[in-house]
């Protein structure tokens, strides 16, 4: 009987590289923003102190240690399965993560809230007419996207997605009830369906994810 080599390293999950270089690119942009937004304030100050040098060089020094081991980690491993129905499924999972990337980006460059706004989830600060418009195009495209990961996905993840989305519905029915009721009893602010849908999305994530990588 042959026994398997507990050496041979082990095959991340697709979940976990995709953590892995999002987290890492999340780091690139924040060490960038960190000493771009040193650069400016040292321009407008006219003086480049030693202390701020020494704060920058550690936060780069750092982040972008991080960054490079997770970016490093991330790419490592088979990207693309040779199931050729795997392969479809992989490749659908890696553009929908890029249109969110990329949507994401495209929030923040057409964010048009007033100066000195520096709220996390401005949600009703108006949006320049032209991201807006990229914005929406784009929709059917993640429709499209949608749908073909439905086809290429086999049944443990799609009892998976199933399972997460039974949760996000509890939750959606629960928290809009009970924040109502809660709201018209005057114990809380008004509802907000911006928050409610953050937390269905959320909620649908971590019941697949756990379903799913468990």
């Amino acid at each position: 009987m042959m026994q398997q080599n507990e050496d041979a390293p082990r095959e991340q999950s697709t979940l976990a590289r995709i953590l892995r270089l999002f987290i890492g690119g999340l780091l690139v942009v924040f060490t960038i923003g960190v000493v771009a937004g040193f650069g400016m304030a040292s321009h407008e100050k006219g003086e480049v102190t030693l202390k701020g040098i020494a704060v920058v060089s550690v936060v780069v020094l750092l982040c972008g240690s991080l960054a490079w081991w997770l970016l490093r980690k991330g790419s490592e491993g088979e990207w693309l399965p040779r199931s050729p129905r795997q392969r479809t499924n992989r490749i659908v999972l890696y553009g929908t993560v890029a249109l969110g990337a990329v949507a994401g980006f495209l929030f923040q460059l057409g964010d048009q809230r007033a100066p000195g706004d520096a709220s996390l989830l401005a949600y009703d600060t108006p949006l320049d007419p032209t991201v807006a418009l990229v914005l929406l195009a784009a929709m059917p495209l993640l429709g499209w996207l949608y749908y073909r990961w439905h086809q290429s996905a086999d049944e443990h993840d799609l009892a998976a997605y199933n399972f997460g989305g039974m949760l996000a519905l509890y939750a959606f029915f629960f928290l809009s009830i009970g924040w109502w009721i809660a709201w018209r009893g005057g114990f809380v602010a008004e509802p907000q369906g911006y928050a409610i849908f953050w937390v269905v999305i959320i909620v649908w994530s971590l019941g697949w994810m756990w379903r799913r990588y468990r």
